[in-house]
């Protein structure tokens, strides 16, 4: 299981890229793990809003449909449509091919205080 440094994590096992103010979000290697293979990914429309600690798209797995909660405020200005046709690429390479979708982030604000760093979300999974 791999918690990339260059990431910044949530407590529901989301991730974001935290380079720009247009941040690229995915879930973690490890909520595959747990959640199992995902087969459909429910992506949100472009010009979407997302609000930090809500729900803004669901994954459906063999045995179950989970949400994927929003680590930030913003606007959804692009998705990952090569899931919509090959849900396999996120369970394969969640940090790279996999990710959900691209969020401009409300006021050019990121709420670090409520972003786990690698080794803290790793000493969160690991307990």
């Amino acid at each position: 299981m791999s918690v990339p440094e260059t990431k910044k994590y949530s407590s529901h096992h989301v991730w974001i890229d935290t380079n720009t103010s247009i941040v690229k979000v995915g879930i973690t290697d490890y909520a595959i793990q747990q959640m199992g293979e995902v087969i459909f990914v429910d992506l949100p429309q472009v010009g979407d809003s997302v609000h930090c600690g809500e729900q803004f798209c669901e994954l459906e797995c063999a045995k179950s449909v989970q949400p994927v909660i929003s680590p930030v405020n913003g606007t959804i200005k692009e998705i990952n449509s090569n899931l919509l046709d090959d849900a396999d690429l996120l369970n394969a390479s969640p940090y790279q091919d996999g990710w959900l979708v691209a969020i401009e982030i409300e006021d050019n604000v990121l709420a670090d205080e409520q972003l786990l760093s690698a080794k803290d979300y790793e000493a969160l999974i690991t307990k």
